[in-house]
């Protein structure tokens, strides 16, 4: 890892997902080195791989990685720091080999890397995940890779038999084109994916307030979503749409989302063009979601140099977000996710 662009963004006050894999000393001497600049420190807790690390009874754990967990969790509560895990949910190319759970296109073709957001099996995996996370002495949980991949998702057979009846149609009639052709049963089938979004969001929400089992235990940490915000995708009102997010429904449950601003697109738009100007006004619903009780921060993968800190600092404070948060590479599967979730339509 740079040590440069590590120390210049917590410098910034900037909170860095820390993907254990990539750092290549132990907890303990890079915190001795970095916790000086942090008032709040973020980990994964479980992989897009699928492998959790840390001791999970629910999803398969990556031995060669629960001791720096446990000792990075232990070290940022010794120093008082606010202590953030990340998980991924909907991402997870372990599962997604299980035929049974897969999320397909219309043409029947399947992701390799992420599962279908309509079922319940899945809501309970990632509610047991959650459940297991919030016994740990953190502060945060940020739920990584939510919603669908695009609008061109999900087509399995369960999404087909589900939905369906809806319209008044067989399930091997549905596709894509069907719904592009019919205007208002894709409004329905947008509708219909907003609500298996909330559901999803809620089982996690309900894992993550459960009555604590003893006096002892501590309250349950911020449960934030992550949404994906790019202008291939139509930005906040395309977002909507394209991977079936509901902003206010996610306000209403966990009160804190993670804008993961424009990643498909390399850079943000420079300060003061026309592209940055509608973004800015894309963003309107920070404020307000600020005024109702939650909290926002804006997110970026793979941030490489002080000047896109600052960029992305200057940005949220124009539209109001109380962070920012980064991480310093992209995400494992980049091209397939990608490839999967831009419009082809």
């Amino acid at each position: 890892m740079a040590d440069d662009i590590i120390r210049e963004t917590l410098m910034e006050k900037a909170l860095i997902v820390f993907n254990p894999k990539e750092i290549d000393t132990g907890a303990r001497e890079f915190m001795s080195k970095y916790a000086s600049y942090m008032e709040e420190a973020a980990i994964i807790a479980k992989a897009a791989s699928g492998h959790a690390y840390y001791e999970s009874d629910e999803a398969p754990v990556d031995d060669s990685m629960t001791e720096f967990f446990e000792e990075w969790i232990e070290l940022s509560n010794a120093l008082e720091i606010y202590t953030v895990v990340a998980m991924n949910y909907y991402a997870d190319s372990k599962y997604a080999q299980n035929p049974e759970v897969q999320t397909l296109d219309s043409n029947g073709n399947a992701s390799l890397h992420h599962v279908c957001p309509n079922r319940r099996e899945t809501w309970e995996y990632g509610a047991g995940v959650v459940k297991e996370l919030s016994a740990l002495p953190i502060d945060e949980i940020l739920v990584l890779g939510t919603g669908y991949l695009s609008e061109k998702f999900c087509f399995c057979d369960t999404c087909r038999k589900e939905f369906s009846p809806k319209i008044g149609i067989n399930p091997e009639q549905l596709s894509y084109k069907y719904l592009a052709d019919h205007p208002s049963e894709l409004d329905e089938w947008r509708e219909w994916r907003r609500m298996k979004f909330v559901d999803g969001i809620a089982s996690l929400h309900e894992a993550n307030t459960a009555p604590a089992s003893t006096e002892d235990d501590m309250s349950s940490p911020q449960l934030s979503i992550e949404v994906l915000i790019d202008p291939s995708t139509g930005l906040v009102e395309g977002s909507k749409n394209h991977n079936g997010y509901d902003f206010s429904r996610i306000r209403n449950l966990t009160g804190s989302i993670l804008v993961n601003l424009y990643p498909w697109t390399p850079r943000l738009d420079s300060i003061g063009s026309k592209d940055y100007e509608e973004l800015v006004e894309a963003l309107y619903f920070v404020r307000e979601f600020n005024r109702r009780g939650g909290t926002v921060t804006l997110f970026r993968w793979a941030v490489d140099d002080l000047q896109e800190i600052q960029a992305l600092k200057t940005l949220a404070n124009e539209v109001g977000a109380g962070r920012v948060a980064v991480t310093l590479g992209y995400p494992p599967n980049y091209s397939d996710y990608r490839e999967n979730a831009m419009p082809s339509y």
